[in-house]
Parts: structure tokens; sequence; C-alpha cells
């Protein structure tokens, strides 16, 4: 049976008025309502914040093809390395497998790497290069919806970057979004504005952009920088987190040389020093932007995208786990290895968790032993009256890795135990 409508004849019936005290009654309790709904909007939660990753392989092989097919699971988008310039203008256009990234279907973002300080005084002619590579790109299927330049601007120079970033936007086609990456310096700078407001968004990095001396990344410097960023920019913005080690070589005069990221090499020689991003760090950080989220932060872009082949990067359990806000369950663990008839045992130290961790600074040894000897980047301290083997530098201890790590001799009969510091 069909009910009656708002128009039918019985709707229409007349009513009795209603009491005066019942009209305040119905005021009071939409007021209630209206404030309510208030409150709920505002605890309501903040847009969680998107997670992207940089492809910073020069070589795609098996492993990086494989890394991409995967990226959907965890990443909103990928931020391809796609053309590098040196200080001297000298250009190397890196040749990424397309069908992998049209296999992803992801959004993707080209990057051009401008080494040097100065900016490029050539816009018209870099934004052509890059509509050009763009356009090959997105003939060939994949989803390219922006460019962005990556470089490390002088914050002297600003000003100067910023009229090359205009000539760069007005030449660009209105599909392509313009990115720039930012840094914590260009703070201090009154042409930050302008710089931003040239382009449709940045991505402000706060990995390796002090001296090698303060390490790779600080987490409290990082929050404080975004913090204070997301206060003078007037437009959307991400920032770029690192998950990876670089091994960094100094010359005789204390200065940095070069530096490794991408290479298997866990031991640092005598001018060299392993600087590592704490995966613990970084989720402290994630932790305090959703708890208090920063105005105009948008997202993350993760440097970068992690392989099984890649011994300096996370591994994507360990993203997976700090992208989702999921807890961090690598423990260090050393097995004690010996034949029985030897005092003397071998140490292998181990990550018996799903997550990467830092290798232990030290392992002291307590019980009645002798002396020990280390291996793997460890030696035996000299210094205190406890037996311990310690490294000087900070070491990424994969999932499942194992490493030889000395050796430690007891008393007969006596099994060691084994204290992380």
């Amino acid at each position: 049976m069909q009910r009656d409508s708002p128009w039918s004849p019985a709707s229409r019936a007349p009513t009795p008025a209603p009491h005066r005290g019942t009209m305040r009654g119905m005021s009071m309790r939409r007021c209630a309502l209206l404030l309510l709904l208030s409150v709920l909007a505002g605890c309501s939660r903040p847009t969680p914040l998107v997670h992207e990753a940089y492809v910073w392989q020069r070589t795609w092989n098996d492993p990086v093809l494989q890394a991409v097919r995967d990226a959907p699971l965890d990443y909103a988008g990928l931020r391809v390395l796609a053309l590098e310039r040196d200080a001297a203008g000298v250009e190397t256009v890196v040749s990424p497998t397309l069908p992998a990234l049209v296999g992803a279907a992801l959004p993707v973002v080209l990057v051009a790497r401008i080494d040097g300080a100065r900016p490029p005084s050539d816009g018209d002619a870099l934004a052509t290069r890059l509509a050009t590579l763009a356009d090959a790109w997105t003939a060939a299927g994949v989803k390219v919806v922006g460019v962005e330049l990556d470089h490390d601007c002088a914050t002297a120079a600003l000003a100067e970057y910023t009229a090359t970033v205009a000539a760069v936007r007005a030449k660009l086609p209105g599909t392509l979004r313009l990115s720039l990456t930012a840094l914590p310096t260009w703070l201090e700078s009154p042409a930050l504005a302008g710089l931003v407001a040239a382009a449709d968004e940045t991505v402000l990095q706060v990995h390796a952009v002090e001296r090698p001396e303060r390490g790779l990344f600080d987490a409290g410097r990082a929050e404080s920088w975004i913090r204070r960023y997301g206060e003078r920019a007037a437009k959307s913005f991400r920032t770029a987190l690192p998950a990876y080690a670089t091994r960094v070589t100094f010359g005789d005069s204390g200065t940095a040389v070069s530096a490794a990221s991408e290479s298997d090499n866990p031991n640092a020689g005598a001018n060299a020093r392993q600087l590592v991003a704490d995966p613990k760090a970084l989720a402290s950080l994630l932790q305090a932007l959703r708890e208090k989220p920063v105005a105009n932060l948008a997202g993350i872009a993760w440097f970068r995208l992690p392989t099984t082949q890649d011994r300096r990067a996370y591994r994507s359990a360990t993203l997976h786990a700090l992208i989702h806000g999921l807890a961090l369950d690598g423990r260090p663990a050393v097995e004690f290895r010996g034949d029985g008839n030897s005092r003397a045992l071998d140490l292998v130290l181990g990550n018996a968790g799903g997550t990467d961790i830092l290798a232990p600074a030290a392992i002291r040894f307590d019980g009645d032993c002798i002396t020990a000897d280390g291996a793997g980047g460890y030696a035996l301290d000299p210094a205190g009256g406890a037996l311990r083997l310690r490294r000087p530098d900070p070491m990424l201890l994969a999932p499942g890795a194992k490493l030889a790590v000395g050796w430690v001799r007891c008393r007969r009969g006596v099994r060691p135990n084994a204290v992380f510091e």
C-alpha cells in the first residue's frame, strides 16, 4: 500500500498550533543537534597522507621491475628519475622500462635531477625537453601527471631560480603539474613565497641536507622544518623521507668527497662513515604528523623505492609498516656457534623480526669470558672493564639477515650472555 505523500489531501489536514513551550523545546533540541554536529565535524579525522616513492635506479633490472609491479600495494604514485644534468650542463637521459610503469597503472611524475648550486638559465629549453619525454612516456601508455625539478639551489639564488621555474611553467602543457624539491635552508629566504607560487607543488627534503657530521636524518629537526614550511607554503606540498643508508667517503682534509647509497658494502673504511636513517625515528615522526597534522602537507615521498637487490634501502615490509602505522617488530639476536670442544665461540648477529633495524652499536658479554674479537664492522672495545664489541658506524640489518661479527672465548663450560647497547 502506498504511503501518503506530502501533497496528498491527508497530509494537508489542519493540525493544532504547537504550544509555545513545545516550540521552545524543539528549538533547544535543534540547537543541541547543531552543536553536536559541529563538535563531531571538528573531531573528524584529517585526510590521510598520500604516500609516493621515488624510483631512482638508473638500470631497470629484474628487481627494479618487480618493485615497480608491486608498488600499487603501498604507493599512490611514483616519481621516476628521467633526466640528469651535471653542473656543466651535460644531460643524461634515464631510460626506464615503460611497460613496467604502464603495468603499475600509477600516476607518474618525471624527475629531472639538476646538479650544482646555480639554477639553470634555459628554462624554455628545459621545459621543451621534459615535455618531449612526457609525451613519449604518455604515448607508451604511462599515466604521466607532472614533472619535477630536483635542484639544490643556493638560497641566495632563489630569485633567479624563480625566474627559471616561471619560464618552465609557462612552457609546459597545462596538463602537466610542475613540482619542485625544496630545502630547509630556503625557509630563511624572503624569496621562498615567490618560488612556491611559481610552481604547482613542492617537495620538502629533510634528509641529507646537512653536513655529514650531523647524520643523514634527524626526526626532531625534520618535524620542525615540516611545520615551519607548512606555515610558509601557501600551496599543497609533500615531504621527502629517507628509507636508505649511505656511505660517505672523506678526503684527507676531512671534506666529504663522495657518497655511495646503492652499493652493498656494510663495512666503512678508515676515511668513510656510514649514515643511516633509523626506522624507529621515522615511525616517531609519522606518528607526530598524524596526531598533529601540518597545514598544506598532502603526502610523503619516500626515497627510494626498495628492491630485493638494494642492500642499502629498507625492505618493503619496513616501508609497509611505516606507511600503514604498523608496529616495527625487528629485533637483534646473537647466535653462539662452536663445536663444543673449543672455548672460542663464533658470533653471528641476526635480525629475528620482520622489519629492518639498526645493528646494535655495541654487544656486551656478561659471564665468565676472557677475550673476544670483532668482524663485520665490529671491533673489541678496549675501554672499560666489560668485554664489549663495538662498531663505529650504524648499519641496517634486514629481516632474517645474518652477519658474522666476531668471536668470544669463555672459560670451559660457560655460555656467555649477549647484551645489546
